[in-house]
Formats: structure tokens, sequence, C-alpha cells
């Protein structure tokens, strides 16, 4: 059996070389791995909701006029038929835990 090793040698940077490389990197990174939050309101919501109901529009055309995903529009719709609501769930606050020092 014959085992071949990769070999390397790993050349040391300089503080600007390395800064730049940095630089280059979190910068191209931040572009693909950071996506923007659309915010629903509740308004747009009920709006939406009130367009897909009474047959005036279809999921995808309501979503066009609000601007939101398809996905977002048709969930929407499921939650309400679901559930019977409208708005957004509330956040919960959760309590800071006192530290044990």
């Amino acid at each position: 059996m014959n085992h071949t090793f990769c070999t390397f040698s790993i050349k040391r940077m300089s503080p600007e070389e390395a800064t730049t490389l940095q630089a280059a990197w979190s910068s191209s990174n931040a572009k693909t791995s950071r996506r923007s939050y659309n915010v629903t309101t509740n308004e747009q919501r009920l709006l939406m909701l009130s367009r897909v109901l009474e047959r005036r529009a279809t999921i995808t055309e309501a979503a066009k006029e609000f601007g939101v995903k398809y996905t977002t529009a048709k969930h929407i719709l499921n939650v309400y038929l679901k559930e019977g609501r409208v708005e957004k769930k509330q956040q919960r606050v959760r309590a800071k835990r006192e530290s044990e020092y």
C-alpha cells in the first residue's frame, strides 16, 4: 500500500497583507451571507388577507401588490385559516438570570 502525503509550506504574511486579505474576505462574505429581512406590518397582513379571502386577488397577485414573497403571503393565509390570527406573534421577553458569583 502506497501512501502519499501532501506537503505544503505556510508563508508568513506581513500585517498589511493580512489586513488586506481580511478586509477582502469579510466584505465578500458580508455580501453573500447576510440577507435583508422584510418586515410585514399587521396592516399589510390584514389588507392582503382581505384581498385574497374576498376573491379579489390570488395569493400571487396579492403578494406582488404588497411587495412580499409568495411563500410569506401563503404562510400568512395558512396561519389565519388554522389559528384565526392576523397579527404577528409578540416576541416573548425573557428574564435575565442573575449570575452566580
